[in-house]
Formats: C-alpha cells, structure tokens, sequence
C-alpha cells in the first residue's frame, strides 16, 4: 500500500468492508413500500461446506432481534436446498424468522440488521446471509476482508 510503510491500512482509510457496508441500507432504500411489509432472516442448517452448525443458536438471536426491533417475530422450518461452493446440492432444514414490519422501520435498523447479519456470516461459515423483504431477497456477505 503505498504511503505505508507496514503495508497496513491507517484507520482513517475506508477498507472495502467500509465501502460495502451501508449496502443494506441502500438496497432497502430501493424498494417500494407496499401495505403489510415483511421481513424474513434464513437461518441454515449447514455452513458452505455442508457441515452442521448451530442453528438454534442463531433462530434465537434472530428471533430476539426482530422482537426488539420490530416488536415480534414467528420462526418457521422449512426444507431447502441449495448450490454449494463445489456445485454439489445441499440439502438441509431452514428456520425462516419472520416478522411483520413497516419499511421505514427495517430502513431506520438497515445498520443493526446487517452487523448481525455479517456475524452470522463470519461465525455460522456463510457465503451469504439471506434476508427477504417484501419477496425481495437480498444478500448479505461476511465482514472478513
């Protein structure tokens, strides 16, 4: 990096975390408010190799999340499927967490929503975590540069 001597950021550098982390916010920013908005975090079974995680662990702190910022929220098992980093298929349980919101609500939170979303990442071994609202799917990826 030049002007350092260590190669090191200085922390008044914006990284490329810095760069991509309002990105929720902004994708939330674009999307029509519509009447009885709804938001829903996937919560997996598996990490991106296919090994299991914790998911009880992370529905809770998803559904502790949308309660405190929203007021309430259902967690619903589902099967799912999807293609992993080897192009192979995995099949695995999902828990949808979802809740009833108001747009302006999810927009005014974008920032609380996506660090927990980035650790969910970065701790559960996610590509990508999925948050849904209104049928609008938008990704969320770790945090790790």
């Amino acid at each position: 990096m030049v002007g350092s001597p260590t190669g090191m950021k200085s922390p008044n550098e914006p990284s490329n975390r810095d760069s991509e982390f309002h990105a929720l916010s902004q994708a939330i920013a674009a999307l029509p408010p519509r009447p009885g908005d709804e938001l829903a975090i996937f919560v997996p079974s598996k990490d991106r190799h296919g090994l299991a995680i914790d998911q009880s662990y992370w529905m809770e702190r998803s559904l502790r999340l949308l309660g405190r910022l929203f007021g309430g929220a259902s967690a619903i098992v589902a099967q799912g499927i999807y293609r992993g980093e080897s192009a192979k298929l995995i099949r695995e349980q999902t828990i949808i967490v979802a809740c009833a919101v108001e747009l302006a609500a999810v927009q005014s939170k974008a920032d609380i929503l996506e660090v927990f979303l980035r650790r969910f990442c970065d701790e559960g071994n996610q590509e990508e975590a999925g948050l849904l609202i209104n049928r609008h799917y938008i990704a969320v990826r770790g945090g790790a540069d």
